[in-house]
Order: structure tokens, then C-alpha cells, then sequence
């Protein structure tokens, strides 16, 4: 790993060795004789931070929570933001298991903020796992992913502006299969519905019994304010195609956020002016486009969102879809998007690997369907 990273071997220690000891200090496990084996060697080294590294892991042995934000605020200065967010997550930890106490939310929240900002989304993750786990702490949990949610509708706002949004969201778990109306939430089909993880489907039904998909939306995604579809005069109904959160924010209090944060509101034109869009390219496609061609154009679109460049060129989707879910994204019936994937088979244009995953063989074939139209 040394020779790797093109650092001394003291050096090299010196860093495993301050990673092992956050990770004990965050999930309370020991690994203390290894720890103090590396530390040795890290003593031997003439870095400049090699001393506050060497003070950091007698913070660890000690579990003392003062003196790791101590070191946090010596990292941080010395301009290592990410080593100073780490030592502040390690003292929260530290202090909750020590006192016995919760530690306040906003503390927590700024953390994952600061762990966004250096775009380390997996320590991002884990704090927001380490607020959902605990059942005080479930909203702050759905909150402290909204924060650090990369979204439209949050770009250009400041840490404390993210931070009251997410304190104004109804947050809510959806199970597969689960629609936003099943769950209890207080939404009323006007304001804001955010998709903070998962996947959701928007559709409606029409007096004859036909579902049309009119959207998925995946996270990050905005779908807002009157849920209905003008078209069929109908209700949408938002749907998890997978376990997902959502976050509903009522009209009132959206509007009380964009007066105090004009930033808001001019994201929230963004978002609904693209939303038009494609509502708009959708409609044109199912009057004048045939089905072969929505398809394609279809699979295009997941390929942009989802795909993934595998060794021999081609582009698998990371997510599956069922034949029927594709079938009311394009307005037609399963059937049809059976066929049609068996004549994109046949060309050598499309396959599925063996997670049942679509994988696009031939992607310049595919776009030329579409631009052949």
C-alpha cells in the first residue's frame, strides 16, 4: 500500500491506522492492539502531521469526544476537511455511547452537508443510516438524506437552507408496490413531492381501466404541484417501484421557503419548466410516434439515466424493469413490449444478462430506429 501510494512506510501506517480507529470510534468496535502497532510506526515518521495523528488515535484510546473535536478543529484548519468531518462524526459517536444521550440533530445534519460538500457520499450514507436506525431518530434520518440529496430543486442553497427544507418535509418509507395515498401521508396533490431514494412511479387510470405511466421518477426527482393528469382528467397515483422515501411539501409552507430563499423558487421554475417538457414530448410521441419507435426511444432514455458501460462496449440498465411497467410507459400492453423486445433480440440490438437486467448490444443500431422515424 505504500509503495502503491508512494508514501513511507510510517506514513502509510499512520493513515490505516487513524482509518481503523474512526471506524472503531463510529460503530463501537475495538481493534485496539493493531491500532497501537501502527501508531508505533507512525511515531517514527518526521510529517508535519504525523504529531496531530499521533494525538488523534490517544483521542480514540481515550474515547474521549472533547479532545477528537479538538483534533477535528486542528485537521480542519490545517486544511484537511475530510479527515476533520470523519474525527466530528467519531466524537457524536463517541459522546452519544459515552453520556447515553442524543446528540442534537442539527449537529448531525451538518455533517452530512460537509460530508456532501467533499463528495464523500459513502460517509454521507452512514450518517444518515446511523439517524435512521434508531427510532428517535427516524425522521431525522429521512432528513439527513434530504440534505444531502443531490437534486434540481436544492442546487445553489446553502447548508442551512437545505437544512429547513428537509425540517419541513413530511418524510415517508414506501414499500414496493406501495402508493403515496396507501401510506397515510398528509399529501393533498398540491405542493411538492420529492423522491429522496428508490424509485417512483407516477400513472393514471382512465375511466376505461387503461394505466398509463406518465413518469418514473428516480431520486433527486421533483414531480409537483396539482397531481392530475389534464388528459384523462384523472388522478395520478404515485407508486414505489422499489423500497423508496419520499418527501411531500405542502403549498403553504413551500411558498413561506421561496419568500425567505429565492434560490427556491427559481430551481422549483427550472424543475417544472423541464417537467412540461417532457410531459409535452410524451403526448407528441403517443399521437404521432409508433410503438416501435417509443420503445426504442424508451430504452434510450433508461440507457442515459441507468446505464452502464460494460467491458465489450455494450450498456447494461442498471435497473430492471417488468415487461408490464414498460408496457404503460409507452402506452401499450405487455404483449406488445414482448414482442418487440424479441425483434430487438433478433437483430442483435438488445439481450438480458442473467439478472434479468436489459442490455443494449447495439446502441448506434437503436438510436438510428429512432432518428429513422
Amino acid at each position: 500500500t505504500a509503495r502503491a501510494l508512494r508514501l513511507t512506510e510510517p506514513l502509510a501506517a499512520g493513515r490505516l491506522a487513524l482509518l481503523l480507529a474512526r471506524h472503531a470510534s463510529v460503530e463501537g468496535t475495538g481493534c485496539d492492539r493493531l491500532v497501537g502497532d501502527l501508531a508505533r510506526v507512525l511515531a517514527t515518521s518526521s510529517s508535519p502531521w504525523a504529531e496531530l495523528g499521533a494525538a488523534e488515535l490517544a483521542a480514540h484510546d481515550a474515547h474521549d469526544a472533547d479532545a477528537l473535536r479538538a483534533c477535528a478543529a486542528r485537521w480542519r484548519a490545517a486544511g484537511f476537511v475530510l479527515d476533520a468531518a470523519r474525527v466530528d462524526h467519531a466524537a457524536v459517536r463517541t459522546e452519544m455511547r459515552a453520556r447515553r444521550r442524543d446528540v442534537h440533530t442539527d449537529t448531525m445534519l451538518g455533517l452530512v452537508a460537509e460530508f456532501g460538500r467533499a463528495g464523500a457520499r459513502a460517509d454521507a450514507d452512514r450518517v444518515a443510516r446511523a439517524l435512521r436506525g434508531s427510532s428517535r431518530h427516524s425522521v431525522a434520518g429521512h432528513q439527513a438524506a434530504l440534505v444531502a440529496l443531490r437534486s434540481p430543486l436544492l442546487v445553489g442553497l446553502s447548508d442551512e437552507a437545505r437544512r429547513e427544507i428537509a425540517r419541513a418535509c413530511t418524510c415517508t418509507s414506501l414499500r414496493r408496490g406501495q402508493s403515496l395515498a396507501g401510506a397515510g401521508t398528509s399529501w393533498s396533490g398540491d405542493g411538492l413531492l420529492l423522491v429522496v431514494a428508490g424509485r417512483v412511479r407516477l400513472s393514471s387510470t382512465a375511466p376505461s381501466g387503461k394505466v398509463l405511466a406518465v413518469d418514473v421518477l428516480d431520486p433527486g426527482a421533483v414531480w409537483g404541484a396539482d397531481l392530475r393528469d389534464d388528459a384523462l382528467d384523472a388522478p395520478l397515483e404515485a407508486t414505489a417501484t422499489e423500497a423508496s422515501e419520499v418527501a411531500v411539501l405542502q403549498r403553504a409552507t413551500l411558498e413561506a421557503l421561496v419568500d425567505r430563499h429565492p434560490q427556491l423558487g427559481l430551481n422549483l421554475s427550472r424543475v417544472l419548466a423541464d417537467g412540461l417538457v417532457r410531459a409535452r414530448t410524451m403526448s407528441q410521441q403517443l399521437a404521432y410516434w409508433s410503438v416501435e419507435d417509443r420503445f426504442s426511444s424508451l430504452l434510450l432514455d433508461f440507457d442515459a439515466r441507468y446505464g452502464e458501460t460494460g467491458a465489450d462496449g455494450s450498456r447494461r440498465l442498471g435497473k430492471r424493469f417488468a415487461q408490464g411497467e414498460l408496457a404503460e410507459l409507452i402506452g401499450t400492453r405487455r404483449e406488445t413490449v414482448n414482442q418487440l423486445l424479441v425483434e430487438l433480440r433478433r437483430h442483435g440490438i438488445v439481450t438480458t444478462d442473467d439478472d434479468q437486467h436489459l442490455v443494449i448490444t447495439d446502441e448506434t443500431m437503436l438510436r438510428a430506429r429512432v432518428a429513422g422515424r
